[in-house]
């Protein structure tokens, strides 16, 4: 056994095979793509004007394999540009620069008419065996962030709640799975609930077009609290878990709970207690009091917090239920570990078609790397970190013996047995046909 040593200078380096790619799990995303017909369908429904217009379809998938890649910037894309990976994919792969004209045609309809898509694909994942479950419910999060940018050039980006230059991005993701149902770009400026009664709308209607027939329920903080948001969910048929902001009327009907009605719970962060109201125009209501002993309060004081919720799950379960909600935010470190790491246009829309394509390539990574060695879809939450080191970012050297494509992998690859099982099921799949 023998190893790279230095000795007196550095190691010679040449970056000259062909045959080599350092992404050989994109095969797996070029193989989805096809069975989901992304390219086609770019093509008849996303019309953008400019010159940078033609081949939507290649453009979308370069972009969206860019970002599975790794890529937080539009110049990542040379990336696929070495050695053998453009062989790994079906499509061919763009330049930067041309990706950066084609984002740039984008307006105000072309980039709806992505969201339509980004939508559609996931109706034909989960029409396809990828859905987790057709009659449980499904519990959908409805979160915002920070998409933080650093110059003031950037049409839209402004100073938020939380004093930084950026955007606001609104996403919708399912809980068990990671999944995004719909997400989409904001200006820095707005609400938190900017949106999210049509964004519910629009998730609603492609659950239920994925076949989904099971309840839906819906869980968010206090900066999504409205009844309006409340009256949507009951007009929808949607349960709802909902933080509600601390009125001068919760404080009344808090304050109307009896010292025997509250329940202990384990808390990490001190004492915590749990109580229900039923209230005649909100309906139940579960509040959480705090008591921080950790680090010695000055005043011996309860903090609540309050949330009204449509589930008969009782008063204890129901308040660990609604804190879970706080997993959309490793969905969220996802999203900023790739595409929402960089917004890069200076283009208002440019930027709301990136938000989309980085949704995008958040599901693809998951759908195409979500077998077990058998072959079954895994319904878990992985990191995309995970993904990307482990079904991603791997050599593999493209050969063609006796004319028939075949990629080598390094011996004694940890996901070897996984990565052949997604293959496999992958290439099982049915082929989406317009």
């Amino acid at each position: 056994m023998s190893s790279l040593v230095y000795g007196n200078g550095p190691i010679k380096i040449d970056f000259d095979d062909p045959k080599l790619s350092g992404d050989g799990g994109l095969m797996l995303v070029s193989a989805m793509f096809e069975r989901l017909g992304v390219a086609e369908t770019a093509q008849r429904w996303v019309n953008v004007q400019g010159d940078g217009s033609a081949n939507v379809g290649p453009k979308l998938e370069t972009l969206v394999a860019t970002m599975i890649a790794g890529g937080s910037h539009i110049d990542h894309a040379n990336r696929l540009r070495a050695g053998a990976t453009n062989q790994l994919l079906a499509h061919h792969t763009y330049a930067p620069s041309t990706l950066g004209t084609w984002l740039r045609c984008f307006d105000k309809v072309s980039v709806t008419q992505l969201d339509l898509l980004a939508g559609e694909l996931f109706v034909r994942a989960w029409n396809a065996g990828l859905a987790p479950w057709r009659h449980g419910t499904v519990v959908v999060d409805f979160d915002s962030t920070i998409a933080r940018v650093f110059s003031s050039a950037k049409e839209g980006a402004a100073y938020g709640y939380t004093k930084e230059l950026g955007y606001h991005p609104l996403v919708a993701t399912i809980a068990d799975t990671g999944e995004i149902v719909a997400c989409g770009n904001r200006d820095g400026n707005a609400h938190t609930a900017a949106g999210s009664r049509r964004m519910l709308s629009i998730v609603v209607g492609r659950l239920r077009r994925a076949g989904h027939v099971g309840p839906i329920e819906i869980r968010a903080d206090s900066g999504f609290w409205s009844e309006k948001l409340i009256d949507r969910c009951v007009h929808l048929n949607v349960g709802y878990s909902v933080t509600v902001k601390r009125t001068s009327r919760m404080w009344d009907l808090i304050n109307t709970v009896p010292e025997d009605r509250w329940e202990p719970i384990v808390y990490p962060a001190g004492v915590a207690q749990v109580a229900q109201i039923f209230d005649d125009k909100w309906g139940r209501i579960i509040c959480r009091r705090v008591r921080n002993t950790a680090d010695g309060a000055l005043f011996d004081t309860w903090e609540h917090h309050a949330f009204i919720t449509s589930n008969g799950l009782p008063t204890v379960e129901a308040d660990a239920y609604h804190r879970a909600h706080a997993i959309v935010e490793l969905n969220i470190r996802d999203l900023k570990a790739a595409g929402l790491a960089h917004i890069p246009s200076a283009d208002r829309h440019a930027n709301a078609a990136w938000v989309i394509c980085a949704g995008i390539a958040h599901n693809i990574a998951r759908w195409a790397t979500n077998f077990d060695t058998d072959g079954f879809p895994v319904r878990q939450r992985t990191t995309l970190a995970t993904i990307r080191h482990l079904y991603i970012a791997f050599a593999v050297r493209v050969c063609r013996p006796q004319g028939k494509p075949r990629i080598s992998g390094p011996l004694d690859w940890p996901a070897a047995e996984w990565i052949q099982a997604c293959n496999s099921s992958i290439a099982a799949m049915p082929r989406w046909s317009g």
